[in-house]
C-alpha cells in the first residue's frame, strides 16, 4: 500500500489507519464491486437522513448521534478506498471523486448546522440559533483557502482547529446534546470562531515564508484535482452563505 500523499498530514489519519483499513480489507473480501462514490454518497444519505429526523424530533439527537458519527466515518473510508483502488489498478484516481467527495462534506455540514439552527429558533433560544447559522455560513471557508493554496502546489495542516475531522466531531456532539442551552450556545459560537480562524490561517499558506504552509505538494495530478475542488467550493461557499444570511434575517427580525 503506498503511504498517505503530503495533503493527508492529520494525526487522525495515523490513529483510524488500523480500523479504515481493516474495514477496506472487508469490503474487498465481501463487495469488491464497491466504489468510492457509493461510500460518499451512502455516508451523505444517512447524515441527511439523520439530520432532518433530529430537526422533526429533537431529542431523538441524544439516540441518533452514533449513527451520525459512523456516516460522518465514510469521510475517511471513501478516500481511503480510493487509493486502494487506484493502487490496485496502477491509475490515478480520479478529480470527479474529489468532487463529489467535496460536495457530500458541504452538503452534509450546511444541513447539520442550519438545521440545528432551526431548531434552537423553535426553543425560542435566539443566540444559539444565530450562533448555528454563523457555524453554517462559515463551515465551507476552510476548504476553500485549503484548495485554494493545494491549487497552488501547497498543503496545510489537516489537523488545524477548524479542519473536517473537528467539524464532524462538534457537529455530532452539538446533534446529541441539542436541548441544552449552555452546550448548543457554546458549541455553536466556538465552531464559527475555529472556521474563521482556520480560513484565515490557509489563505496566508501562499504567503512566502508563512508559518501556515505545511510543505509543497508536487503531484500534478492531485494539484490539478485541488483545483477543481477550489473552482466547485468557489460556488457552494456563496450559495451556502446566501442560504445563512436567509435564516440570519430570519431569526433577527423575529421578536
Amino acid at each position: 500500500m503506498r503511504e498517505l500523499p503530503a495533503p493527508q498530514n492529520s494525526p487522525l489519519r495515523k490513529l483510524f489507519k488500523a480500523p479504515v483499513e481493516g474495514a477496506l480489507d472487508v469490503i474487498d473480501r465481501r463487495w469488491p464491486w464497491i466504489q468510492p462514490d457509493h461510500v460518499t454518497l451512502a455516508g451523505t444519505a444517512a447524515v441527511l437522513g439523520v439530520d432532518a429526523v433530529v430537526a422533526r424530533y429533537p431529542r431523538s439527537g441524544i439516540f441518533l448521534w452514533p449513527a451520525y458519527a459512523a456516516a460522518s466515518l465514510t469521510d475517511v473510508i471513501d478516500g481511503a478506498l480510493a487509493r486502494r483502488r487506484a493502487a490496485q489498478s496502477s491509475t490515478e484516481t480520479t478529480s470527479k471523486g474529489a468532487i463529489i467527495d467535496t460536495v457530500s462534506d458541504k452538503a452534509q455540514e450546511l444541513m447539520t448546522w442550519y438545521s440545528l439552527a432551526a431548531m434552537a429558533q423553535r426553543r425560542g433560544d435566539r443566540v444559539a440559533a444565530v450562533l448555528h447559522t454563523l457555524s453554517g455560513m462559515s463551515s465551507t471557508l476552510p476548504a476553500l483557502f485549503r484548495a485554494r493554496a493545494e491549487a497552488g502546489a501547497v498543503t496545510v495542516a489537516e489537523n488545524a482547529m477548524g479542519s473536517r475531522p473537528i467539524r464532524g466531531i462538534v457537529g455530532g456532539v452539538a446533534m446529541g446534546l441539542n436541548g441544552n442551552r449552555l452546550v448548543s450556545r457554546t458549541l455553536a459560537g466556538s465552531m464559527t470562531v475555529m472556521n474563521i480562524t482556520t480560513a484565515l490561517q490557509r489563505s496566508r499558506a501562499l504567503v512566502p515564508g508563512s508559518k501556515y504552509k505545511f510543505g509543497d505538494l508536487e503531484d500534478l495530478d492531485k494539484v490539478g484535482a485541488a483545483q477543481e475542488r477550489y473552482s466547485v467550493l468557489k460556488v457552494v461557499t456563496p450559495v451556502g452563505i446566501a442560504i445563512g444570511s436567509v435564516l440570519l434575517a430570519q431569526q433577527l427580525r423575529r421578536r
